[in-house]
């Protein structure tokens, strides 16, 4: 507060917003986080940081479960950009609509949120981000699929697409495969979900060798969620030994999920040591 006192209107100042607003947030002072990136917005929207300052404020707002706020400073943040004469911040409106489109789902506004996701797509400026607006797209139908089977076959349709992109990140391709396998499972087609699971998933992108490498944090959570649930379907199938290779696979690679893993493997009645994750996970 004294910097920003006494060197008002500085970048060293505005920036100290965001270094306090970022300490009160890792405190789980959210509201506290939340009124410093507003008052950045509020004090000083002609500047570059103040794009930044409201999406942070949506996330902080989406934190607090304030979800029509957070979108409403997404709009904000949209129109203040669009004011701007350069493109410096406006690479922020991508993901900025992009957490549009996740808060429109979460209140249940799914036509909206697809519309999002499809203007994105469009408009997206590189390939990588209209991945990213692909796969969200995707879930967007599938969080509608139950009830629909147009929006199902549409679901279906974009994840094929993202598991089979070469240029797609090893994490989206294994998170669009999850959720293939997933909406197979739901249509009760099992066959299918175990080969999309495992022949799709689990063989090239952790037992090939040189993919699993890539697979990120994200990736290894899908992976390991994508080994539970196939583990579970071969258990209720009676394929036992492929149930046990699927959930000991999480523990040798040491994987996410590996308390869940070795919880239902205690029935089998497994030796000690090969319940034991490796060294350093």
């Amino acid at each position: 507060a004294g910097l920003r006192a006494t060197y008002k209107g500085s970048d060293a100042a505005l920036y100290s917003y965001f270094v306090q607003a970022d300490h009160a947030a890792q405190q789980d002072r959210i509201a506290d986080a939340l009124a410093l990136y507003t008052a950045l917005a509020t004090d000083y929207p002609d500047r570059p940081y103040a794009p930044y300052a409201l999406y942070q404020s949506a996330l902080q707002a989406e934190q607090l479960g304030n979800l029509e706020d957070a979108n409403q400073r997404i709009e904000e943040l949209v129109a203040l950009v669009a004011k701007y004469p350069n493109n410096d911040v406006r690479g922020l409106v991508f993901y900025a609509r992009l957490k549009q489109g996740d808060l429109l789902r979460k209140l249940n506004q799914f036509p909206q949120a697809q519309q999002a996701y499809e203007a994105l797509i469009n408009s997206s400026p590189g390939e990588a981000d209209a991945i990213l607006a692909r796969l969200a797209l995707a879930e967007c139908h599938n969080a509608q699929s139950s009830n629909d089977a147009s929006h199902a076959d549409r679901a279906r349709t974009l994840f094929e697409d993202l598991l089979d992109r070469v240029d797609a990140p090893v994490e989206v391709r294994v998170e669009a495969g999850y959720n293939l396998g997933e909406l197979s499972a739901r249509e009760n087609k099992l066959a299918r979900a175990q080969v999309v699971w495992w022949s799709e998933v689990v063989s090239p992108f952790l037992l090939d060798p040189q993919r699993s490498d890539y697979l990120g944090a994200k990736g290894r959570w899908w992976m390991s969620r994508t080994l539970l649930e196939l583990g579970s379907l071969y258990e209720r199938q009676g394929q036992l030994e492929e149930a046990k290779r699927a959930w000991l696979l999480i523990l040798q690679r040491g994987l996410p999920g590996g308390s869940l893993a070795r919880a239902r493997l205690t029935r089998y009645h497994l030796p000690e040591s090969a319940l034991s994750s490796p060294a350093g996970h």
